[in-house]
């Protein structure tokens, strides 16, 4: 079932089996490969339902994502200027 929701475009609103709504990063969402087909799969306004998917869960699994996307993004950084140090030599 869809709802309509206010999201910004780099967000998207999950819904629990419980009725609780996780508004997210797209990219976040993106690393959940059956979310990611949900999203493809709806219109972009709408609330994208989990309905085997409780809210105690789904944090846990948002955090997760989250702590490993910021490892990442410092990584790309780290490499990023490390770079720019080789080629400037």
């Amino acid at each position: 079932m869809a709802e309509k929701a206010s999201q910004s475009s780099n967000s998207i609103s999950l819904n629990t089996v419980d009725g609780k709504i996780f508004k997210v990063w797209s990219t976040i969402a993106n690393q959940m490969e059956i979310v990611q087909s949900l999203i493809e799969a709806s219109d972009s306004s709408t609330v994208i339902s989990l309905p085997h998917v409780n809210a105690s869960h789904l944090s846990k699994i948002i955090e997760y994502l989250d702590v490993n996307a910021s490892h990442l993004s410092k990584i790309i950084e780290y490499l990023d200027v490390n770079a720019s140090h080789l080629s400037s030599s």
